[in-house]
């Protein structure tokens, strides 16, 4: 049934990133023989390959407009930075902001999280590599959010969160790490 959007694959400039964040998928979830074309069945994966198709030049952007028509994303499911790295993993993408000015490689993304800026034309956050962002974290202002950490569910992050360290709460504070 997904079978068209395939060819998106092939035009798509960073096949690298598509790769990655198969593989990553496939490990995180039981998927067929074919993992892209297992995986395009997925919401929150199509609005991920969508943006990689998107961010990889002008076929790409036109297949990607096309193909939303009829294999629709994950509804509220917000992709708005430009750059992220490879095995971007989203848990459940309902009600999602990704707004960051960077995301690192293999990040962890559940439902309900909103990283964007603090207040219009503010700074925005950045998010390192193998970070695990919980369901309803929110990541505020133009903060960094390093290597390895780990933000719990529900909590309020406004301050930089250091290498493998835990936060939790309202206002974000140490709890591991």
């Amino acid at each position: 049934m997904y079978l068209p959007l395939l060819p998106g694959y092939l035009i798509a400039k960073r096949r690298d990133l598509i790769r990655r964040d198969v593989a990553r998928w496939a490990s995180e979830m039981s998927v067929g023989r074919i993992p892209l074309l297992s995986l395009l069945a997925l919401p929150e994966f199509r609005s991920l390959f969508y943006h990689r198709l998107r961010h990889g030049g002008s076929a790409g952007r036109v297949f990607a407009f096309l193909a939303r028509i009829i294999y629709r994303p994950q509804l509220g499911l917000q992709l708005k930075t430009v750059e992220i790295g490879p095995g971007l993993f989203i848990k459940h993408g309902q009600l999602t902001v990704l707004a960051a000015r960077t995301v690192g490689a293999d990040c962890t993304i559940f439902h309900h999280v909103v990283v964007d800026a603090a207040e219009p034309n503010g700074g925005r956050p950045q998010i390192g590599s193998g970070v695990m962002l919980r369901t309803r974290a929110i990541v505020l202002g133009d903060v960094e959010v390093a290597e390895g950490a780990q933000v719990a569910a529900a909590a309020v992050v406004v301050d930089n969160v250091p290498p493998r360290t835990t936060v939790a709460g309202v206002p974000a504070r140490r709890i591991r790490g």
